[in-house]
């Protein structure tokens, strides 16, 4: 009997730049951060965020074949201890910074980067929950598609990723008006980040 494949992965990154970096910052990532990344295999998407009213104001995100791919090469020789000396200056004057990895719940596959994208963090540790009240919410929402997140490194609580074609077509579900989406799960609900996605301006 064969092993059962490992369980997709992700990596999302919040943060935000003080002011006069802005500039530096688009530039860091879009010419040497996204591009390193992109260029390994286990990276099997990319995607900018921008959250019109949030803070903090930018996310990334990276569909992973594994948690795991963070911890071998070719990632490893890139990231932490091993980043660039731009990388490191870039770092060191961001805010808001958080740095999750994620390991996908439940059967659903990879979804393509989309234009609108709404991230809400759950309380709780019981992927299973998670997974049967996001129904609500792809009934809410049934121009998006849903997935659902383990922490993968504290395993304190669960994500859930909705992605749709524009931000819009995403019901605006703040923490208070989730109840009927989320049932008994409403009040484990801690933030609800919207964001647009980020393109770079010629």
């Amino acid at each position: 009997m064969s092993e059962p494949a490992a369980a997709m992965g992700m990596l999302l990154v919040q943060m935000e730049p003080i002011p006069p970096m802005e500039d530096e910052f688009q530039a860091w990532y879009d010419t040497e951060h996204v591009p390193e990344r992109e260029a390994i295999p286990d990276f099997l998407s990319s995607a900018r965020y921008v959250c019109p009213d949030g803070f903090p104001r930018y996310m990334a995100c990276y569909d992973l074949t594994d948690p795991g791919a963070l911890d071998r090469e070719p990632y490893a020789g890139i990231g932490g201890a091993n980043s660039s000396v731009w990388t490191k200056r870039v770092l060191s004057r961001v805010v808001g910074y958080e740095r999750l990895v994620f390991r996908q719940a439940g059967s659903g596959s990879m979804v393509e980067p989309q234009n609108g994208k709404v991230l809400m963090r759950v309380a709780t540790a019981d992927s299973a929950a998670v997974l049967e009240a996001s129904d609500g919410l792809a009934k809410k929402a049934p121009a998006a598609s849903v997935r659902v997140f383990e922490n993968a490194l504290s395993g304190a609580d669960c994500w859930l990723m909705l992605d749709a074609p524009s931000l819009s077509l995403i019901p605006d579900l703040s923490p208070k008006k989730l109840g009927k989406a989320l049932g008994e799960l409403a009040g484990d609900v801690v933030n609800v980040w919207r964001y647009q996605r980020y393109w770079r301006s010629a």
